[in-house]
């Protein structure tokens, strides 16, 4: 769809170009190289020519896509892209951040999706991970005007959660009255308020009601809220190199407030801080693998960490050859194997990895990653694949029970981490400068 018109002779030819130059970059990963080549792949496969805003940028998959309209980017999905092409380009990482941020609404927050027919989800957002990744992305090349060029619509964004998703004290998933050019019927439903969580139909959300008057869910968010603050010190530390001082001042305020907060819900019978049901008052024991991202937020303190990786360790809940489940093994949804009930998922293992490096428990890191790589290299090698989601009880990624993507760009994150592990990739736990 672009450049001169080339005879088949000249399109192989480039191909093979490109393919000599592709094993010679991997070749400098050492053992590492197959794996450089199956996060690449996953990467790549899904990187586009966009012609209605002339640009090239990383989208999720080819199906989205095509029934979207040419492309669609997604609200959480779509800076992890841009920071796993970091791995190979400066460039690619730069511009898929500043093309995602492009898409955000009126109202200042990135929107679940953003599609090439005009519509976006107006009504949500998807979990709070720009920051996060934007300080990755900075570490890895460290341009001050990369900063500057983000800050303030990641900055936007940080406010819109505090400003429309503040459920008594802490932050609940939800969606908001908006404009519907194109009627779409989940507007203002706990559905909707599922697809802002990313976990659509996480079992932490049955029997949750939506409160409409809220316009969010009747559960503060342990996951959402640890995200939260965790993106806040990210946004704090880029302030200081901006000398932003009043904005970072707001934002260590905001980081503190919400984590003096969520001490509230640390439950000593079950070892964790739990989500709370808002309509009854009640701690709720239906857990994911989100229980781990306080260790990112810096929320408690060692014996607290210590026994919340007791979860991370028992063969009944997330422990196995084939692991973290996104629900435990032991809950009634876990044999379905289909999507969020039971299904491995990559950014649940990527943000767990953070938050294990983050609270200083590298053995326990290193073991998610390896076991993370497993899962790719195994498809990879067996089938090809780069999957949406994967089996925890097969390990694959063609389990007749899921629903599955054979080749969608995160499932690249099972591979990521690796190289953070080997150096080629900062650690989350080092500082921006």
């Amino acid at each position: 769809s672009t450049g001169k018109k080339r005879t088949l002779s000249e399109i192989k030819k480039a191909i093979e170009i490109r393919k000599v130059s592709l094993q010679s970059e991997a070749e400098k990963f050492g053992e590492l190289a197959e794996p450089y080549i199956a996060v690449q792949a996953g990467i790549a496969w899904n990187l586009i020519y966009e012609p209605k805003f002339d640009r090239v940028v990383s989208t999720v998959g080819r199906l989205w896509n095509e029934e979207y309209g040419g492309f669609c980017t997604f609200g959480w999905d779509n800076f992890f892209l841009a920071y796993m092409t970091g791995l190979a380009s400066r460039d690619l990482a730069f511009s898929n951040v500043i093309e995602h941020l492009r898409g955000k609404t009126e109202q200042g927050f990135i929107p679940n999706d953003n599609r090439g027919n005009g519509s976006k989800s107006f009504d949500r957002s998807q979990p709070p991970v720009g920051g996060i990744m934007v300080k990755e992305v900075y570490k890895t090349y460290p341009e001050d005007w990369f900063l500057k060029a983000t800050f303030d619509d990641l900055l936007g964004w940080n406010r819109w959660w505090h400003r429309s998703r503040n459920n008594e004290g802490l932050l609940s998933y939800g969606s908001s009255p908006a404009d519907n050019p194109f009627n779409e019927p989940v507007f203002e439903t706990k559905t909707a308020a599922g697809y802002e969580s990313g976990m659509d139909d996480s079992p932490m959300y049955i029997g949750v009601p939506f409160n409409k008057k809220k316009h969010t869910l009747e559960l503060q968010d342990v996951g959402l809220t640890s995200l939260y603050i965790a993106d806040c010190r990210a946004l704090a530390e880029m302030a200081g190199i901006l000398k932003r001082k009043k904005e970072q001042k707001e934002l260590e305020s905001r980081a503190k407030q919400y984590a003096l907060k969520m001490e509230e819900l640390w439950s000593p019978e079950f070892g964790a801080y739990l989500n709370y049901r808002t309509d009854v008052d009640s701690l709720s024991t239906r857990v994911s693998p989100t229980l781990f991202y306080p260790l990112m937020a810096k929320v408690g303190n060692g014996e607290k960490n210590e026994i919340i990786m007791e979860h991370f360790y028992n063969p009944e809940e997330f422990y196995g050859e084939w692991m973290l489940p996104s629900t435990t093994r032991n809950d009634p949804t876990f044999s379905r194997q289909r999507y969020w009930k039971g299904a491995i998922w990559p950014p649940l293992n990527f943000l767990t990895y953070l938050s294990l490096r983050q609270a200083g428990y590298t053995d326990a890191a290193t073991e998610l990653s390896e076991k993370s790589l497993k899962l790719i290299m195994t498809e990879w090698t067996r089938k090809g694949y780069v999957s949406e989601n994967y089996s925890a009880i097969t390990g694959t990624g063609d389990d007749s029970r899921l629903s599955s993507d054979r080749f969608h760009s995160w499932g690249a994150l099972f591979g990521i981490m690796t190289f953070i592990e080997n150096g080629y990739l900062p650690q989350i736990e080092s500082p921006m400068e």
